[in-house]
């Protein structure tokens, strides 16, 4: 096996059975073409994985901590996000379920689609020509990476328990929403 084969072969298993435990944990069935809640199914587990990897030079957390992190930054969600960084997941969940609605067809299995080409210069790149629905998924996954690296990730929200979000759930925009590009995108 040549090198340049092995090293994406080899990164692609330690991020699996890295996030596996995870991936396990939080299937989510879609109900009615969007998100029954908030959580995360086995591929966009490795999606987001992904992009968080794809970014990490530009972070200053290790891109384990995301999840459990604050009130919507892994499996549940609920009240008012805490921050910056838990408003960039709660983002992230709306920017899925305005996809989802906008532009994947009804009782489309988002989760198995392929979302990304490849990572270049510390950057998701989505792939160009690709069905409206995979490319507004991967640029909500590009967004969410983006936001994280400029936000603050403070320890106090690591592990959050779920209990503390009491607030009413926050509703999600019903805006356009701007790509990392400044391309309007509905």
């Amino acid at each position: 096996m040549d090198r340049a084969f092995r090293q994406p072969v080899i990164f692609h298993l330690f991020l699996l059975y890295q996030l596996m435990p995870l991936a396990l944990c939080q299937d989510l069935p879609i109900e009615n073409g969007s998100l029954r809640s908030r959580g995360m199914s086995r591929r966009s587990v490795l999606d987001i994985a992904f992009v968080l990897w794809c970014y990490r030079n530009r972070y200053q957390f290790s891109i384990y901590s995301v999840n459990g992190y604050g009130c919507y930054c892994g499996k549940g969600g609920d009240g008012v996000p805490l921050d910056g960084f838990d408003s960039c997941c709660f983002n992230h969940d709306c920017c899925y379920e305005s996809a989802l609605q906008a532009s994947c067809a009804k009782g489309t299995n988002v989760y198995f689609k392929p979302n990304y080409s490849l990572c270049k210069l510390g950057r998701a790149e989505c792939p160009e020509g690709s069905d409206p629905c995979s490319s507004d998924l991967c640029l909500c996954d590009k967004q969410f990476g983006e936001c994280l690296a400029i936000a603050t990730y403070r320890d106090e929200y690591a592990n959050y328990q779920q209990k503390f979000c009491t607030e009413p759930k926050r509703k999600c925009p019903q805006e356009e929403r701007i790509d990392v590009e400044g391309e309007t995108r509905r």
